[in-house]
């Protein structure tokens, strides 16, 4: 594990009912969906039960999904264990999300604007 992030309500006003949202960055060569990531968020849940209540949500941040991966970087880095591969990764997503979401934002007022004049 490279990094890890705290996102999602939990960083605003949350409800009785809102969880923790975790995010990890992963060291280089480790994919998301490996098992070495999977037993990585296993042992990670073990450790981190819950907090008042609230249980844990850990997902691993993949650069393939910029969008996400973005909300997840914009949280509150929590833990630094290799300060290049987590600048590394947030340059890259950053990156990613600058040059996709202009589209990504259009697409979904196409498809709003379809709804709202056909009203399906």
């Amino acid at each position: 594990m490279a990094g890890a992030y705290l996102f999602g309500s939990i960083l605003g006003p949350c409800r009785f009912d809102s969880d923790v949202d975790l995010g990890i960055i992963l060291e280089q060569g480790i994919r998301p969906d490996s098992t070495e990531a999977y037993n990585l968020e296993a042992d990670i849940s073990i450790l981190l039960t819950h907090i008042d209540g609230h249980i844990f949500d850990i997902v691993m941040v993949d650069s393939d999904k910029p969008l996400f991966a973005f909300k997840i970087i914009k949280g509150k880095q929590i833990y630094c264990k290799n300060r290049e591969r987590v600048l590394d990764v947030v340059e890259f997503v950053s990156r990613c999300y600058a040059d996709l979401y202009p589209r990504y934002r259009r697409a979904l007022e196409e498809v709003f604007k379809e709804v709202l004049i056909d009203g399906h």
